[in-house]
C-alpha cells in the first residue's frame, strides 16, 4: 500500500479543482490517498480574502477528515509574502510527510509550498504544473525548485516545453502530459427532461437562443467583453439570452452594472453536480478569455465539457487551445465587434449546429482514460 499526498494549488467546495480530482482518480486498493485542504469554507478568489483567511488560519490545529476514500488534511496556510509562505507551509508538509509515512507527493502549489526541505527525504516528489509561472516574485525559485522533483506532470503542451527548458538534467526525468479532464460521461448522459426543467426554472422559452458562459469569473475571463458584445447583438436578436454561470470576483460588479438588462442572467455559484445541465442547455459555448500568459498556455476544461455536450464553441485565439484542433471551436479576435459578429454568425447557423456530433472528439480527456495514465505513472514509485 502506497501513501500518496496531493497538494492542490487551491481548494474550494464550490468548484472542481484539478488536483483534488486527480486525488480521486488515484484511489485504488494499492493506494492510500491524502489531500491537503485549506480555506474550504472561505471565498479565496482575491488576495484580500486570502490574507484575511491567512490571519484566521495561522494558529489553527491540523485536522484530518475522511470522505469518499480520501483523507483530507486541513492545515493552517499562508499565501503572502511568498518567502514566508514557502517556509511556513513547507514545514507543515514535511511534518505530515513524516507522520503519515508518505511515499509519493504530488505538488501543484509552486508558489506557496516548496519541496526543497524534503530534498533528502525518502519520498518520490512529483510536480504537477497547472499554470504558467509568470510572477516575478516566483521566477527566482523556478530552477532550484524544479530540480528537486523526480517526475513531472504537465497539463498542457506549452507547459511541457516550459518544464524541459527549466530543468537541468538533459531531459532525463520523466514528464507525463496529463491534460485537463472531466467526467464527460455524466454530461453526455443528461436527460432532455432535466434540461427542459432547468429552462423552465430560468423562465427561458424553447425558442430562445441561449448562450452560457460557465466558469469562475475573474478579470482575465472576459465576462465584461462578452456582455458588451451580447448587448449589441441582443438589440437585433431579442430572442437571445446570456447566462453568466458560476462565481467569481467580477460577478458583483457586473451584476450591478447590467441589472437592467433582462436578457442577461447571473446564476451565481452552481452545485458542481448540476453544472452538467447548463452545458446541455446552452445553444453555444463561449470562452472570451483575455490572451495572457496564464490563459494562453492552458487547455480550458470548459472546452471539453461543452464538447461533451455536443456544442460549438466561440473562443479567444489561445495558443494551447489552437494546438488541439477541436473541430467545434471557432476562434474570435479579442474585441467587442469581433464577438458581436461571431454571436451573429452562430445565431444564423443555430439550426445546423444541432446536427453536428462532436462527442467522440474528447474521449481521450475523459476521467476514465486519465485515471489509467496517472495510476500507471505512480505505480512503480
Amino acid at each position: 500500500m502506497k501513501n500518496i499526498l496531493v497538494i492542490p494549488h487551491s481548494f474550494s467546495n464550490k468548484i472542481k479543482i484539478r488536483e483534488v480530482e486527480i486525488a480521486k482518480l488515484l484511489r485504488s486498493t494499492e493506494n492510500n490517498v491524502y489531500c491537503i485542504s485549506f480555506g474550504s469554507n472561505h471565498e479565496l478568489d482575491n488576495l484580500f480574502n486570502k490574507l484575511k483567511y491567512q490571519l484566521s488560519s495561522v494558529f489553527k490545529q491540523i485536522s484530518l477528515t475522511e470522505k469518499d476514500q480520501i483523507k483530507y488534511i486541513d492545515i493552517p496556510y499562508i499565501f503572502r509574502p511568498i518567502s514566508l509562505a514557502r517556509k511556513f507551509n513547507s514545514a507543515i508538509i514535511k511534518k505530515i510527510a513524516i507522520k503519515y509515512k508518505i511515499d509519493i507527493i504530488i505538488n501543484s502549489s509552486f508558489g506557496q509550498v516548496s519541496l526543497i526541505p524534503l530534498k533528502n527525504h525518502n519520498v518520490t516528489k512529483i510536480y504537477d504544473m497547472v499554470d504558467f509561472i509568470s510572477e516575478n516574485s516566483l521566477s527566482k525559485y523556478i530552477k532550484e525548485e524544479l530540480s528537486v522533483y523526480d517526475k513531472y506532470i504537465s497539463s498542457s503542451n506549452m507547459l511541457t516545453q516550459f518544464i524541459k527548458k527549466n530543468i537541468n538534467d538533459n531531459n532525463k526525468k520523466p514528464i507525463l502530459y496529463l491534460p485537463n479532464f472531466a467526467d464527460l460521461k455524466s454530461i453526455q448522459d443528461v436527460l432532455k427532461s432535466d434540461v427542459d426543467k432547468l429552462k423552465c426554472e430560468l423562465c427561458l422559452k424553447k425558442t430562445d437562443f441561449t448562450i452560457c458562459y460557465i466558469g469562475n469569473h475573474y478579470d482575465w475571463g472576459g465576462s465584461e467583453l462578452l456582455i458588451k458584445a451580447f448587448t449589441m447583438f441582443n438589440k437585433k436578436h431579442l430572442d437571445s439570452k446570456l447566462l453568466i454561470v458560476g462565481p467569481g470576483p467580477e460577478i458583483s460588479r457586473l451584476k450591478s452594472q447590467y441589472c437592467n438588462n433582462k436578457s442577461i442572467i447571473f446564476t451565481g455559484p452552481i452545485e458542481p453536480s448540476k453544472v452538467k445541465f447548463y452545458f446541455n442547455m446552452t445553444d453555444i459555448g463561449v470562452l472570451p478569455f483575455q490572451k495572457i500568459t496564464l490563459t494562453d498556455n492552458a487547455l480550458p476544461i470548459k472546452v471539453l465539457e461543452y464538447t461533451a455536450a455536443n456544442k460549438n464553441i466561440l473562443a479567444t485565439e489561445l495558443n494551447e487551445l489552437k494546438t488541439h484542433n477541436f473541430p467545434n471551436v471557432d476562434f474570435v479576435k479579442n474585441n467587442v465587434k469581433a464577438w458581436e459578429k461571431a454571436l451573429t454568425d452562430a445565431y444564423k447557423k443555430r439550426k445546423d449546429l444541432k446536427l453536428k456530433d462532436y462527442k467522440n472528439v474528447v474521449q481521450e480527456y475523459s476521467s476514465d482514460k486519465i485515471k489509467v495514465k496517472i495510476l500507471e505513472y505512480v505505480k512503480n514509485d
